[in-house]
């Protein structure tokens, strides 16, 4: 055996044995840490006296992460310490504390809020420049004081209260509470009528 070879052994044997005393002692620092995996190797930071025994707390797979387990259905997949409801398996928070998204086990997320009531709650206000698209079911789903420069279109809408200051088109049935006010709109084989006090105008 050559004896450089013998001394590059032993000064890798100290290295890996350095390494090991800092590791364990909690004390590694370094402004830049690299690990550099093969194309089928996994990183996996455990927390236990054994890999196996132990609890994963950051998985590194070929091209997915995962936190809390070693399974990994998505990119980035999150596994919750609880499953309570009110629990949150994410949640980020800006530099003086406070939280700006905030998923909760319930399926409930929140905006700037750590409680959200609905399974979308945003503190603050939602602004759309193209529009919204989807099923609003229940009667608490959008409170508005203002809506302006938009286009509301819904199948079926209860409003307290409506103001227009411009002008309303309505293609189908317009009926006041209590039929107080009704218009049919005019068709092929029904004219057009207007009643107050009954549903059903003839004329």
């Amino acid at each position: 055996m050559k004896k450089g070879y013998a001394v590059g052994q032993l000064w890798c044997a100290f290295a890996a044995t350095g390494i090991l005393i800092v590791l364990l002692n909690g004390i590694g620092k370094a402004a830049d840490f690299e690990i550099i995996l093969g194309s089928s190797s996994a990183f996996n930071v455990v927390r236990g006296t054994t890999v196996a025994g132990g609890t994963s707390t950051l998985y590194v797979g070929s091209a997915t992460v995962s936190i809390g387990t070693t399974t990994q259905p998505a990119m980035l997949y999150i596994a919750g310490s609880s499953s309570a409801n009110t629990a949150a398996s994410l949640q980020v928070v800006n530099t003086s504390g406070t939280s700006t998204l905030y998923v909760r086990n319930d399926g409930n997320v929140g905006v700037g809020t750590t409680t959200p009531g609905t399974a979308l709650y945003v503190i603050g206000t939602i602004t759309a420049t193209r529009g919204f698209v989807g099923s609003l079911a229940g009667s608490d789903n959008v409170n508005a004081t203002t809506v302006s420069t938009a286009t509301l279109t819904a199948g079926s809408a209860t409003v307290t209260t409506l103001t227009i200051t411009g002008s309303a088109t309505v293609t189908g049935t317009l009926t006041a509470a209590s039929n107080t006010f009704r218009a049919d709109s005019g068709s092929v084989t029904v004219t057009t009528r207007v009643g107050i006090g009954t549903s059903t105008p003839s004329s």
